[in-house]
């Protein structure tokens, strides 16, 4: 089977998904991107309440491997019927 043949609804789908998936990374990209440049500014130079405690999140959520998320991530997916879609 050929994937990407007009005739075959297969390939249609492969496109349809991996179009998908570049917007949603570009998105996820982007945001995060637009979050972090600020964030990563005011913890250089400015002193405010709290940053040490926010510091330190950043710094814990860093420590763990991402595979350790993937389970409640899935968890998160089936409970909002985004598993297999």
């Amino acid at each position: 089977q050929k994937l990407l043949d007009p005739q075959n609804s297969v390939g249609q789908d492969f496109l349809r998904f991996f179009w998908n998936s570049i917007i949603v990374s570009t998105a996820t990209t982007i945001l995060s991107v637009i979050v972090a440049v600020p964030a990563a500014y005011a913890f250089s130079r400015f002193t405010f309440p709290g940053r040490n405690f926010l510091f330190f999140a950043v710094l814990l959520r860093n420590m763990f491997p991402a595979v350790i998320f993937l389970v409640p991530l899935f968890i998160l997916m089936r409970a909002i019927g985004l598993v297999n879609t």
